[in-house]
């Protein structure tokens, strides 16, 4: 009879919550990263490829959206205040110029 193997603990958690750092290895280094857990059907993420924004003055709304053809699925909605909205404005701006000095300028192409 053949003994089974002992499977090696992966991220999960109780309730099919995952933990992030469990997965994605090491922290960019001179960031620190705290905790962060999702469900299992979470990490799979949400396609867009349109992204609405609106805003008041308490909050930001962003709305990614999932478009082809006529049909249009709301992806996710983010709501979220001003000043994290200014500091996601900031870390995306960043993250452009990196992917840029990595794999070349992002050109933009008019909509179809």
């Amino acid at each position: 009879m053949a003994k089974k193997k002992k499977r090696k603990k992966s991220g999960r958690r109780k309730g099919g919550i995952v933990a992030l750092a469990d997965l994605e290895g090491k922290p960019e280094a001179g960031r620190e990263v705290g905790m962060v857990e999702a469900r299992r059907e979470t990490l799979l993420g949400n396609y867009c490829n349109v992204a609405l924004i609106h805003h008041s003055r308490l909050e930001f709304c962003f709305d990614f959206v999932w478009a082809l053809g006529d049909v249009r699925l709301l992806a996710s909605r983010v709501i979220t205040s001003p000043e994290h909205a200014k500091k996601v404005y900031s870390a995306l701006g960043d993250n452009i110029e990196k992917y840029e000095r990595r794999y070349g300028k992002i050109t933009l192409k008019e909509d179809v």
